[in-house]
């Protein structure tokens, strides 16, 4: 049978421990909810953010090249091209050609860092209009100018289907990297594709554009990437890294996905990512979970060890009030079986205590007192018969 003392002990102190540790694990469920949904929301912000900054980039390449395609020296070249050039239409084509060339430049200074070239492409496949860039003579040409662009398949689709087009950040220039190209078709009074304009978007503007006011402290990173999910622009000494198969997927199908992931170098984080339905990236912002939940994971280590702090203290009140309340009980069971053997001349102690204790005291007290009485009564009473 268990004394009060072990019932206190064994029965009261895992109640309470289990109690302590189903409030820990619920609240930590949830402050993780917490945190986890306001780290998703704010990935989600800052992609929508910087994904409507960089759409109204591109959107700029297409609404310029449609200014120079719309301007007399473009439409007057596009009409000269489909002409037989032999004579005056050569000499009138070459004149075009050097006006076509200033117009282009002056374009190009004017976007200077924005863009970072502006060319035109015929039906030879060719670049036959390319102005230097920079600081080069207004007369010199590019490097570009007479390239063969027959391979290039976004050039090819404008030229052929009179579409708009954006390249994507590869296969345009030797490397495995590079700019991105806006091909736009330019028609001729007859409605007939005749030259292309193409504008070369500045990478390098296109990450200022991204990263313009990002944490960049290895907290969290954002980068855009091609459409097969491979970083082309991010922070400088970043993970660079494919997303893996699962989010890529939903990108492609979706356009978008959220949640948790790890990455190809066994890094857990919680990121958000956009396929954009007209241009040729993706883009994404992810931080590492250990970032985010770190610090709540130490603020809940402090809680729990709050908690054992809690239960220690407790375990001493209770085998203290436990060693006092078992040493009244038993001073009173001591005296109780003194009167059951008949003595009745002693004291009750801790009658003058002021807990339940002492009014136990003070009433078994009272019952000695009435006790003696009827036993002084007792013997007073055998004494007169015995007289008698």
């Amino acid at each position: 049978m268990f004394t009060i003392k072990a019932k206190l002990l064994f029965l009261l102190l895992p109640v309470t421990l289990l109690m302590l540790a189903a409030l820990a694990a619920l609240h930590y469920q949830r402050t993780t909810e917490i945190v986890t949904r306001q780290a998703q929301e704010s990935l989600q912000t800052t992609v929508k953010a910087r994904e409507i900054a960089l759409t109204e980039y591109f959107d700029s390449a297409r609404l310029i090249a449609s200014t120079i395609a719309s301007t007399d020296a473009v439409q007057a070249y596009a009409g000269i091209t489909n002409l037989k050039l032999g004579g005056a239409n050569l000499e009138k084509l070459v004149r075009l050609r050097v006006r076509v060339g200033k117009l282009l430049r002056s374009f190009q200074e004017n976007h200077w860092g924005r863009f970072h070239h502006i060319f035109i492409l015929d039906r030879s496949n060719r670049i036959v209009v390319s102005p230097a860039h920079g600081l080069a003579k207004v007369d010199s040409p590019s490097p570009l100018l007479n390239r063969d662009l027959s391979k290039n398949t976004w050039a090819m689709r404008s030229l052929n289907q009179g579409k708009a087009i954006f390249s994507d950040y590869r296969s345009w220039k030797p490397g495995n990297e590079s700019n991105p190209v806006m091909f736009f078709p330019v028609r001729d009074a007859g409605n007939r594709i005749q030259i292309v304009i193409g504008i070369e978007l500045n990478t390098t503007h296109q990450w200022k554009i991204v990263s313009r006011g990002f944490e960049q402290d290895g907290k969290a990173r954002i980068f855009v990437g091609t459409e097969e999910g491979r970083p082309i622009m991010q922070q400088t000494g970043a993970h660079a890294g494919r997303l893996t198969d699962d989010p890529l997927i939903h990108v492609k199908m979706t356009g978008h996905w959220s949640g948790r992931r790890v990455t190809l170098e066994d890094r857990e984080v919680f990121g958000h990512y956009v396929k954009h339905d007209q241009y040729p990236w993706v883009l994404g912002a992810e931080i590492e979970t250990g970032e985010v939940l770190g610090e709540l994971h130490t603020l809940h280590m402090i809680l729990l060890a709050g908690l054992v702090g809690v239960l220690l203290i407790l375990a001493a009140i209770s085998v203290f009030y436990a060693r006092h309340l078992v040493r009244a009980i038993d001073a009173i069971v001591a005296e109780v079986e003194r009167v059951s053997r008949g003595e009745l001349d002693i004291e009750v102690p801790g009658a003058g205590r002021r807990d339940e204790f002492g009014k136990l005291s003070l009433t078994l007290q009272q019952l000695i007192f009435s006790l003696q009485r009827v036993a002084k009564k007792l013997r007073q009473y055998k004494a007169l018969k015995k007289a008698s």
